[in-house]
């Protein structure tokens, strides 16, 4: 999942990853998105076991404003 949060220089996107084994380091994961333009690339990769879910009408729903609220407090900390 990808959300976008504001900064200084605009929005910009965090990206977070569920991965199943091994956590792949930054470096990586920045080659990875290489090919992106660049105000697409994610400023920062998070990792999580699952993702913030919420049940609805629907079915089983992301909850973006918790990611977004998670990427804020994380870059606060950095």
């Amino acid at each position: 999942q990808v959300v976008a949060i504001t900064t200084p220089q605009g929005p910009r996107p965090v990206a977070f990853i569920i991965c199943a084994g091994t956590v792949p380091g930054d470096a990586l994961l920045l080659e990875h998105c290489a090919a992106l333009a660049k105000f697409k690339r994610p400023i920062r990769f998070i990792s999580l076991s699952a993702f913030p879910v919420t049940q609805s009408a629907n079915g089983t729903k992301i909850q973006r404003a918790k990611l977004r609220q998670m990427a804020m407090d994380e870059l606060d900390r950095a």
